[in-house]
Formats: structure tokens, sequence, C-alpha cells
């Protein structure tokens, strides 16, 4: 499938040569309808081109998002803003209650739908400080304060060869405010119509300026209130757990040992019944949030104690933001300039998760035959020993707490140089400094309650409330991603001057050192606290690359060829080389065509390489090698679980991928841009974990190909004895490993239309992405599945903004559209024939903004606005949920409802 991307790589190399600019990259026309025509642009750099030019003349495919785009919007945060694009093609993560690893209260970015840790964002062109919720392999977009914010401008392509790691699917660069001079103090108040999601944000920014330097400082203050599941009838509605409050439990009566019994249907006659104090119905007076419900566990007679945990779950965690920025330069002589940003943030998020279950995944909760409290003990043919599905409701939900501190220190100096021409410097020092601490409340130790129950100190049939301390746990995960180093570049103007062609170089390094750890307490370590999960890791590795770039101007400066490179070395997985080159051709003033060919690759994780083992012991797996050699072996061939340990791979390599993109913009005319632009990527050798069942499945083609299984990309599998003679799978070990394929492509559109009457000023513009196609494989060897069309995959995405202005007034409307899709999952939707669930609808959603504003004599800003003006609901997926309680995607539709909203701004 690759073979003619290899040949094409190996030519581009070639025509590089050795020692040559090492890749090549793709220079850009920002589409900033509103400058075309100045009659002087100064030459800045634009993201994914590190040569200064005119922005006006460059062909990379960016969009820019002004500030007052983002006013307009009415959001408050920027990951609010961001993830409502039309190019975060799929959705992307949200802060979610009870989302562990401290992720709780984090938000991504996901450009065509590749993932966060393929998406680059960059303020003012450098990386910011990962986060290490997302295992050190994304940015957190909630840290980023709205205040600083001068424009956003995303590059629709692959970056590699500029920005190195994770630019595949694109690059965010936010541009900061660095001219700001005055005082600006700005908040807004927004009240959803619905219950929870209050939110407000206040702001002072100040800037100062002489003919020496500029000086900023920005203040924020951020806080959303947290969204509980009661809060919405659609999340309260979700179908009750079956691991209930109280609980419930079945005998154990084909076992010689209790400690031999998982629950499963090989457990002969087992039938499960609720505790005696289980209410018969919901909503009673002394414990509303359970019921004894018919419910087929292992026999259609089974009756459970249901627990109805949206009575308690939190949907959205609540979030508190401070953040300081000072940024400054100031010119030493007339040739250097120092330069500094310093970033401060801290965030609090709060949320809340159902009480803790004592999970049979792991054993569950037992109780002997001859124990004190067992109800059995009274029947014909009991005792019996017992395993309970206990949930200790009475101990209380559990809450976590989860605070972000996040350090960003640049400092630099840049200037100009006679190195046998002009040319200009710069060298910059930097740390970045990402710490969190999770505190989980409510938790409990298995073994402590175990003790418990042995010793008949508790009764889980009628527990003791002032109990519950004697085994409750406080958990606590405290991560860190921390990263510093340095980067020196030399620009040249014009390497061949007097040759009448203009040939701008740069080149540049960096150096980076990256650690990364998460650490949980001993007993979550241990495995002892039930209704968590996770282990520590730890790394650190060292970073080095040089990169370079140049254009190459022809035909009085209508054909624009553009060059670049980077190489990339790891300490922990080695070098990699990224290759970008790209064209663009005026044809007449007002028309463009622009082409680019670039490879680039995403570092596996710090995590990734170095986690610890997990423990799972995931349902269903069917070991195929032992069904093979015995059809006959029930164990073998039945689905079952299996105990499974997910692993890290210090062996992982790169994912790597390929873009191609094709664009045209024209305007027509003055108040008309047009553009389109066609993208294809490839990402291959793409990492991700084993399932449990590929390793069994590799294990099977292993042995009928005559070899042993590589550990480290097909896993492993431990047996009593050979399968030949009819050993069982004792333990399975699914490493990390380079085995996913991503590819897509697709049209990106835009128009941009303004125009100034006697009666005001209108402007329109459209932005839209259309996918023809993103196909996937997420197991070895499998084959590609079509992503289009399953629930949460829409096939396009687009915002349409009308803004309006007269005098002191201003008016906008923003309509946002994400089409229907088949409410069924991507594997039903590629089956033969597709399962019947895909003739289900999820439904497509619209959502309208709408915002007034007006400008006081005394420079104050008064903007009233509603997000969601007709109070739509997202639509519901029984694949996300269930046929009688269907859910929404959160990470593609807001749940907030109409959010009305106020603001103030007043400048000085």
């Amino acid at each position: 499938m690759n073979t003619s991307h290899n040949r094409l790589r190996r030519a581009i190399r070639g025509i590089l040569g050795v020692g040559a600019v090492a890749g090549m990259t793709f220079t850009a026309l920002p589409v900033l309808a509103q400058q075309a025509g100045a009659a002087a642009v100064d030459e800045i750099v634009v993201t994914g081109s590190r040569i200064r030019r005119a922005p006006v003349d460059g062909p990379l495919p960016i969009t820019t998002i002004g500030r007052e785009d983002i006013n307009i919007s009415g959001n408050v945060s920027v990951s609010e803003f961001l993830s409502a694009q039309n190019l975060n093609t799929f959705g992307s993560f949200s802060p979610s209650s009870g989302f562990g690893g401290g992720a709780q209260g984090q938000a991504s970015l996901s450009l065509r739908g590749l993932g966060a840790g393929r998406t680059l964002i960059l303020v003012n062109g450098r990386r910011v400080a990962n986060t290490p919720a997302f295992a050190g392999a994304a940015q957190n977009i909630n840290s980023i304060p709205l205040a600083m914010i001068e424009r956003i401008e995303v590059l629709r392509e692959g970056a590699s060869a500029v920005y190195g790691t994770d630019a595949i699917g694109g690059v965010v660069n936010i541009i900061t405010r660095n001219d700001f001079e005055g005082l600006e103090i700005s908040g807004q108040v927004e009240r959803p119509s619905q219950d929870g999601g209050d939110a407000q944000q206040y702001s002072v920014v100040l800037g100062s300026s002489n003919d020496r330097g500029n000086l900023v400082i920005a203040y924020e203050h951020f806080e959303k209130d947290i969204l509980f599941r009661r809060d919405r009838d659609y999340l309260f509605r979700q179908e009750p757990s079956p691991l209930g409050g109280p609980g419930s439990f079945y005998r154990v009566t084909d076992r010689d040992s209790i400690f031999d019994a998982l629950p499963s249907p090989n457990i002969a006659g087992a039938i499960v019944e609720p505790f005696p104090g289980c209410p018969a119905e919901f909503d009673g007076p002394d414990n509303p949030s359970s019921a004894a419900v018919n419910f087929p566990l292992f026999t259609d007679e089974d009756v459970l104690c249901l627990y109805r945990f949206t009575d308690d779950a939190g949907q959205t965690a609540s979030t508190d933001r401070d953040s300081l920025t000072v940024q400054g330069d100031y010119r030493i002589n007339d040739t250097t300039e120092f330069f500094t940003r310093q970033n401060f943030v801290r965030n609090e998020s709060f949320g809340r998760f159902a009480a803790a279950p004592v999970t049979p995944v792991f054993g569950g909760l037992k109780m002997s035959a001859d124990n004190a409290f067992n109800p059995t003990a009274g029947e014909a043919d009991g005792p019996h020993d017992l395993i309970l599905l206990f949930r200790p409701v009475a101990g209380g939900t559990r809450d976590s707490i989860v605070e972000d501190t996040i350090t960003e220190s640049l400092a630099g100096i840049r200037g100009d140089i006679n190195l046998g021409g002009p040319a200009e410097y710069e060298v910059a020092v930097f740390h970045n400094r990402y710490s969190q601490a999770d505190l989980g409340y409510n938790y409990g130790l298995r073994p402590q309650l175990q003790s418990l129950v042995d010793r008949e100190i508790l009764n889980p049939f009628d527990p003791d409330p002032e109990t519950f301390s004697a085994f409750a746990a406080t958990i606590t995960t405290d991560n860190e991603f921390r990263a510093y180093g340095g980067d020196a570049s030399l620009s040249f103007d014009d390497i061949l001057p007097g040759s009448g062609l203009r040939v701008p170089v740069v080149i540049g390094s960096e150096f980076r050192k990256e650690e990364f750890s998460s650490q949980v307490d001993q007993q979550s370590a241990a495995g002892n606290v039930f209704g968590s999960s996770g282990g520590k890791a730890e790394g650190d590795r060292d970073y080095w690359a040089v990169y370079a770039e140049t254009l190459l101007a022809l035909m009085d400066n209508r054909l624009e060829l553009t060059v670049a490179g980077r190489y990339d070395e790891y300490s922990d997985f080695g070098g990699e080389f990224s290759p970008k080159i790209g064209a663009s051709f005026r044809l007449v003033e007002d028309l463009v065509f622009r082409a680019s060919y670039s490879e680039g690759f995403a570092a596996p994780s710090l995590e990734i390489l170095a986690q610890a083992p997990s423990q799972s012991f995931p349902p269903g797996l069917i070991d195929r090698l032992g069904c093979q050699i015995d059809p006959s072996n029930v164990f073998a061939c039945n689905g079952r679980q299996r105990e499974t340990f997910f692993t890290n791979n210090p062996d992982l390599g790169p994912e790597q991928s390929e873009n191609w993109n094709l664009g045209v913009v024209w305007r027509p005319f003055d108040s008309l841009l047009l553009s389109a632009d066609y993208f294809n990527i490839t990402i291959d050798d793409g990492i991700g974990n084993l399932t449990a069942q590929n390793v069994l499945d590799n294990e099977q083609r292993c042995f009928n190909e005559g070899r042993t299984c590589n550990p480290s990309q097909e896993g492993t599998v431990t047996r009593g004895a050979p399968a030949a003679d009819g050993g069982q799978v004792v333990l399975i070990e699914a490493p990390a490993a380079n085995f996913t394929v991503n590819e897509t492509d697709g049209i990106d559109f835009m128009a941009d239309w303004a125009t100034s009457t006697g009666l005001g000023n209108f402007g329109l513009n459209l932005q839209a992405t259309w996918v023809n196609s993103f196909e996937r494989a997420t197991a070895p060897l499998a084959p590609l599945e079509e992503v289009i069309g399953a629930v949460g995959q829409p096939e396009w995405r687009a915002n349409l903004r009308g803004t309006y202005s007269m005098n002191s007034w201003t008016a906008s409307a923003l309509i946002s559209h994400v089409p229907a899709t088949d409410d069924c999952s991507i594997s039903k939707r590629n089956e033969t024939p597709p399962d019947a669930d895909c003739d289900r609808n999820f439904a497509s959603y619209t959502q309208v903004d709408v915002q007034l504003g007006y400008l006081f004599p005394w420079d104050g800003e008064v903007v009233v606005g509603a997000r969601n003006l007709f109070d739509r609901d997202p639509p519901l997926s029984k694949e996300i949920g269930v046929p009688s309680a269907p859910e929404p995607d959160q990470g593609l539709h807001s749940i907030f409802g109409r959010v009305p909203y106020v603001r103030y701004t007043q400048r000085f």
C-alpha cells in the first residue's frame, strides 16, 4: 500500500541531497480579507514557515481567527471556542466530571479527527507545556488565557518539517497581544437557562510602550459551575447500574473454594438476588436511588438491586482558574533586543462520581458460608458461600479535586548581524512545568472491607454508616510534565545577492529535556482500592533537532517554491527526518493555486514508553488457538474473562504520516474572498495498546506460521501447559505497539464577504469542512474501516457568521451545523450487511448564537448575547448510551442549553 509513497520519499530526499536543506515546507496565505489590497504590508513570520514575508503573498492553508471573531462567539474560554470550529471534525475532549488521571478539568483539540496527540498547540510559534493528564502527549487548551490572545492561526496541514513531532493533523498558533498599550478591564457573566454551568470571566490587561520596548501584563479569572446528570432529563434517564446500593449477591454452588469464583456465565446455577434491604422501587423515603428490578445477569430470573447513579454523578467538571501573563521586549541597542514571556496558571476542577462499587472483576466482596451475617443460613441446602455485588452508598459519593499548576518561562535575545550579508539571529531558553495534584475522596480499601466482613464487624446487609470510615480511602495522583531547553536560529534575507533572485534561508536548532511522572498512592498502586484504577509511570528523554527552510521566487514572484526540512533525534527511540515541499502560482493578481507534500511524525509519549502494567479482566475473550486445536474445549471456545496486563513498550517507534494538499484562493472582486483546499493524510505505524483479543489472535497466527510471536509487537500468552496439551490461558500481556492506520481526505472551503454602504457595514463568513473518507485500522493486520457516517463521525461541519455595524452599534449571528449520522458504531457500520442498528438516526444539530453590542463615547462597550438562542438539546444516541436511555456526544454537541450572557469592557 505504501510502495509509491516510499519511492516518492526517496526521490524527494535525492533532490534535496546530503547536507542540503533537510526538507520542505509550504508558506501561506492567511485568509485576511481586510488586508488584501493594502498598499504596503510589513513582512512577518506566519504559522507554518520561519521565513519573513508579506502575509498576502504566501500559499499556506491557514485559517486566521481574530480577537473580534472570538468576542463575537460569546465564549469565555479558548477551549469552548476552538471545539466549535469546523476543523475540530469529530469533536474533542471537554471537561468531564469523574474522569480519572487528572483529566477532568482538561480540554483538547483534534484537528481532522486525528486526535489531540497529533494536533500541535503553540503560543507565538513555540510549544506550550504539555499536560501530564494526556500522558504528556498533548496540550490542555483550557490553560490558555483568553485575555492575552490577539489572534489564532490554524495551519490546516502537517508541519513536522517546521515544528517537529505532533504536527501531523495541523498546528494551532496562539498569537498574543505583544503591542498592546493602555488599560483594558473586561468582565462577562453567563447564566444558562437550564440548571448547571453558570460561568463568569474577568480580566485586566495593562500595556505600556516607548521607543525602547513594550510590556504587557494580563490577569484573568474564569470560573464555571459543575453540571450534574440530574440537571438534564436525558442524562438522568441513563440505565441504573447493576452494581447497586446496598447491593446484590449470588451463591457459589459449583466451586470448591469461593476464591476460585468470578461472576461469569460458567457458574452453574448462579441466581442473583437483591439484598433484603433493597427497596421495591426507586424514590423511596430511605433509599431513593436503589430498587430491586429484574435484570438478567446470569439467568432470566435474576433480580438485582439496581443503583440510579445519575442522582449523584456529575457530567461536566467545575472550573476555577486564575492566570497571570507578563510579556515584554526591550531594545538593548540598535541591533539587539531582549524578549521574555512568563505565564502562570492555577486551575482547580471539581468532579463527582457515584459511590464506589466493589467490582466482581477483581474478586468482589466474599462472604463465607459460616459468616454470622450470611442470609442463606436458614435455607434447606444452605448455607452457601456468597459473592456480593456491593456498593457502599451510605459512605458517600466519590469526589475529585484536581489542582493544575502551570509555569512557563521564556527569555531570549534577537537582533541583526552581518555574515557576509544582512542576517537576523534569535536565541532563547525556556522552562515549562505542568504539575497536577489529584485528590479522590470516599474510595474504599478492598482488603480492609473484606477483613471487616470476615471478622463479622461489618454486616453488608445492614451496614452501620459509622463503620465505613474503617475501610474508607482518599486516593492521590501526582502528575508532572517538565520540559526545558533552548533554541537558536539564523535568518538570511538573501544568500545569492546580485543574482537577480531573492533566496532567503533560515537554519536553526533546538534542544529539549522532557521529564514525565505519574505517581499514585501506595494502596492504589497495589490494587487495593475499589472504585479506582491506574498505576505509576515515569520517564525522561533528551531531544535535539536541526532544521532549514528556503524559498525561491520566479516569474516576477508569480511562482514561489518553498523547501524545508527537519531532523529530530530522541534519546529513547532514535531519529526522524521530516521533509516538506510546496509551491504557489499566482495566475493573475487575484487567483493563486497552491500545493504541498510533507512527511511528519508523532513521537511515542513518555507515559506509554514507561507506564507501569495495568491489570484488567476483559470479558468475552476467545482462546483462538485452544479452540482451533480442540473445538470441543468449551473453556477455550466460549467467550470469558481472562486476566490481562496492559504494558508499556520501550521499543515503540514514531508514528509516520504523509500529507498532500492542493488549493486555490480567488478574489473575484474586492469584497469577496474564496478558497478551497483538498487535504489527504495517511498515518502508518500509529501507536495504540493491543487488546487482549488481539494478543490471542496473534498467538494463533504465529502458531499457524510456525514462528514465535514478537512480545513487544504481538503480545504474550501464558498457559498452564502448551495449548496442544490442553493448557488453558493463565495470563495475557498486551503491550503498546505501532499498528494502527489512518487515512483521510476531504476539502476545506471558505468564503468571506464584506461591504460598506450608507446603511452600515455588512459581512458574511462561511467556514466548512467536508470529509470524503476517513478509514482506519485499529488492530494488527485488520482491514481498513470507514469511519464517516458512524455515530459521532459526521461527514461535514460548517459555521456561517453574519456581522453588521453602524456607528456605535454592532450585531452578529453565528449558525453552526453538524449533520446527522447513523446511530451505530464504526464496527457495526462496516459489517456485511451493516448491523440493523445502523438504520437508526443520530439527528443533525444546528445552533444559533446572537449578539448585540454598543460602544459608549467613554470607550466602554457593553455586549449582550446568547449562545444556542433556541435552547436546543443535543441529539441523543442509543449507541453511546443504551436503547432505553440514549446519551449525547458531549465532545461534539453542547449540553448547556441556551446560554445568555452580558459583557462589559472598559478601555483607557
